[in-house]
């Protein structure tokens, strides 16, 4: 292979679509995919390092969470990163770095673009250079575009009393209901929900989070040979278009709610626990509930008036200035 750019885009091989949707945020900036990098297990294969030889390098953009490996993660020595859009699980912060070989590298490929404003503290206060860059999926109007909006709410992963609500005041065809899992964990599928959300409040949820990490590296693992990539990467484009042709979204989950973002849709951002360190940096860009009080705004006749209510994105000039610092970032460095 004769020297030129390579270009590398993280994957990854969990169960949630929103990671698959952070990759297609990256590949959009890519003038082309040469070969696919494990966001858990950040590697080139041996005959690929054989082949490249000298190459100046693999450059990647490093955007998404981190990590289902906190042991063991590091990236290649040929992998040149952009370290943007950068999230460290909560629970997982002391595990992963704790060890110098973690810090060294986000200090030598730093500043650390974070996704959120948790993980530019807990960077900063370890001082590791670090700013607050936003998710690389508020830019997904990048490559995206859609000139038709259909007169539909498009909602993800909300409580099914009100979706059922929801569908029967506004018409069955004027909502679609999608999910962001792609499919339950071994462990998801021997445990029923009501012991899981009797773990969860037993052990807390940081001690929860730990016990699925060791849950999904000891039964889950097996997945990682079936994982189809380019399959993927065109179930998160038709998720992102049914996003992008919507009129309102409606949402529990994060990377429904900031693509949708991307797209100048409003979000109604229904999530019990609004205090999740994911959250911070987003929360005022959005329109946001707990189940409890969604379930009494729909109660009290909300839904009638909606897309009425929530038809502008609060501090959308913040917004857009935070897409075009991100933009030139990433274009800079491809």
């Amino acid at each position: 292979m004769t020297k030129q750019a390579i270009y590398g885009l993280l994957v990854s091989r969990t169960k949630n679509l929103g990671d698959d949707v952070q990759s297609l945020a990256a590949a959009q900036f890519l003038p082309r995919i040469d070969l696919f990098i494990d966001r858990d297990n950040p590697k080139v294969p041996l005959h690929l390092k054989n082949e490249l030889g000298d190459n100046t390098g693999i450059k990647v953009i490093m955007n998404g969470w981190y990590t289902l490996k906190p042991l063991s993660w590091i990236p290649d020595p040929m992998i040149k990163p952009l370290l943007v859009s950068f999230h460290i699980h909560p629970p997982l912060v002391d595990l992963f770095l704790r060890r110098n070989s973690v810090k060294e590298y986000l200090k030598r490929n730093g500043p650390v673009g974070t996704r959120d404003l948790y993980t530019y503290e807990i960077l900063t206060k370890r001082d590791i250079a670090a700013f607050f860059s936003g998710c690389l999926t508020l830019t997904l109007d990048y490559k995206y575009k859609f000139d038709n909006m259909h007169e539909y709410i498009f909602v993800t992963d909300l409580n099914e009393k009100i979706v059922k609500t929801i569908k029967t005041f506004l018409n069955e065809k004027k909502v679609i209901v999608f999910s962001q899992n792609l499919f339950r964990s071994t462990s998801e599928s021997l445990l029923p929900d009501k012991v899981k959300k009797i773990i969860k409040r037993v052990l807390g949820e940081a001690n929860y989070s730990l016990l699925y990490i060791v849950s999904y590296n000891l039964f889950d693992i097996h997945k990682e040979h079936a994982t189809n990539f380019i399959e993927r990467l065109h179930l998160a484009e038709k998720f992102v278009s049914l996003i992008g042709q919507s009129q309102l979204v409606v949402t529990s989950r994060l990377h429904t709610a900031l693509p949708a973002l991307a797209f100048r849709k409003p979000v109604v951002f229904v999530n019990d626990n609004v205090s999740d360190p994911r959250f911070s940096g987003y929360r005022n860009f959005l329109y946001r509930f707990t189940s409890k009080n969604f379930a009494y705004f729909i109660k009290k006749g909300g839904l009638e008036d909606l897309t009425k209510v929530f038809d502008v994105i609060p501090n959308e000039d913040i917004l857009s200035s935070l897409k075009r610092r991100l933009i030139n970032i990433t274009t800079d460095f491809i």
